[in-house]
């Protein structure tokens, strides 16, 4: 049998498994947790996904590091290992402003389940974009962009710019000793959103519940308060001391909270 044929049949065994892999119960695990250093810099990294958890902690040393937890299921424990071979971990590319580029690719992303623990030195930025996955952000100060499809997204401790969206998840974010010139924007489809800001907080807010409640708690907003009730929902844009800072909060269907801590 020729080299060329043996790929033929290869490629059309991969295709028929994956079909019945998808249609058949998950009933098999095949599991396997690794754990290796990064070479991470000032650029900051940037973090793919697809399925499953994903944390990133800051810390105060300079070392970082990435903790990977592969799971596949399948009808049988021959179906899930073809299923768990096709999950690859590429940490070799970079992004075009130099961050470490870490990807999280499968063959078979509704059959697979990759859970993410990332260490990070705690100035550095952090971009993450990924399918199906909760999100847990502590204790990092740099510039903070997350990007999913489905999953609730929290970050605690926030100090420099933060940027979130989701279709489908509610969002909780903290903010820490933050900087007057800092830019946060909370967007969901579908969830509450809440920010807790520190009480000495200077900032220009912009809060749109579009089938929900917008609510205020703990801060003195200046006079150029403007609430709007629209139909199903509440509108509202005022300032926070010198208003230096910008917040803008949004959700088509849930609530949106600011509270001082």
């Amino acid at each position: 049998m020729s080299s060329s044929l043996r790929s033929i049949l290869l490629v059309l065994f991969l295709v028929v498994w994956g079909i019945g892999c998808r249609s058949a119960p998950r009933s098999v695990e095949v599991a396997e947790t690794s754990e290796s250093a990064l070479a991470v810099d000032s650029a900051g990294v940037f973090l793919t996904g697809l399925n499953g958890p994903i944390t990133v902690m800051g810390t105060t040393d300079q070392q970082a590091s990435l903790q990977v937890e592969k799971k596949a299921f399948g009808s049988s424990e021959d179906s899930a290992r073809v299923i768990f071979s096709e999950i690859t971990v590429d940490v070799s590319g970079r992004t075009r402003r130099g961050a470490l580029h870490v990807d999280i690719q499968s063959a078979y992303p509704e059959a697979t389940e990759v859970g993410i623990v990332l260490r990070l030195p705690a100035h550095v930025p952090l971009q993450v974009e990924a399918q199906h996955a909760p999100v847990t952000i502590q204790g990092m100060s740099g510039e903070l962009e997350v990007e999913i499809e489905a999953g609730a997204v929290e970050v605690q401790g926030a100090v420099g710019d933060v940027e979130v969206e989701t279709k489908q998840g509610s969002i909780g974010v903290s903010l820490g000793a933050v900087s007057e010139r800092v830019q946060v924007s909370l967007r969901t489809e579908q969830g509450d959103v809440t920010l807790l800001v520190p009480s000495d907080i200077s900032s220009r807010l912009d809060l749109d519940a579009q089938s929900g409640e917008v609510m205020v708690e703990g801060l003195e907003l200046g006079q150029d308060l403007r609430r709007a009730t629209v139909t199903g929902g509440t509108l509202m844009s005022g300032v926070v001391g010198l208003g230096r800072s910008s917040i803008r909060l949004r959700s088509q269907q849930g609530n949106v909270t600011v509270r001082a801590e």
